[in-house]
């Protein structure tokens, strides 16, 4: 199966940093093609502003040219902070191919319009968030689980950046823990 992966990533945080590494690797070793999304470089003050509309029109036109490139059986989305915006956002008619999946990091689930976003996609998704993250809502988490059947991963003492402060071992167990996770995902 022609699978693409598309890395959105957050808005201090690059497709080099090493959740979203592990993330686009895991994908590789089950045989996806992978790439990273470049956001525009004036981004919104606001994510409700009529500048946040011209961001995500950027950004869904950067999607539908990579996945029109690839011409993908499969689009797998792994999404980080800003990403699960874009993501939530996404119109799902402008993906065109037969199966998309969601990796949704650290989701914005607070904001009403990320959480009701994600809950209306039909997409096989997996959710990993992290425990002392100050922006997860595990309220939010549970409403999405629940709403779209999605595998979920609560990382104890994980950061928004998925990580332990101070505890460089703890934050690559959860970077190995998280790759499992992902590489059974993705070979489902």
């Amino acid at each position: 199966m022609r699978e693409l992966g598309l890395v959105l990533p957050g808005a201090n945080y690059p497709p080099r940093a090493p959740v979203l590494w592990c993330c686009a690797q895991a994908l590789r070793q089950r045989g996806a093609e992978v790439r990273a999304l470049d956001y525009p470089s004036e981004r919104p003050r606001a994510l409700d502003s009529d500048e946040a509309g011209s961001f995500f029109r950027a950004v869904s036109d950067q999607i539908v040219k990579q996945i029109s490139e690839v011409s993908p059986e499969r689009v797998t989305f792994v999404a980080k902070s800003l990403g699960t915006v874009v993501l939530a956002h996404l119109r799902e008619d402008l993906i065109r191919c037969d199966e998309v999946r969601a990796i949704w990091l650290t989701p914005i689930f607070g904001r009403a319009e990320v959480r009701d976003g994600a809950a209306a996609k039909p997409w096989a998704s997996l959710y990993a968030s992290g425990a002392a993250d100050p922006l997860h809502d595990a309220d939010g988490l549970a409403a999405v689980v629940a709403a779209t059947g999605g595998v979920s991963l609560v990382l104890d003492r994980a950061d928004h950046a998925l990580e332990v402060p101070g505890d460089v071992e703890a934050s690559v167990a959860i970077l190995a823990q998280l790759s499992r996770v992902v590489l059974d995902f993705a070979g489902a």
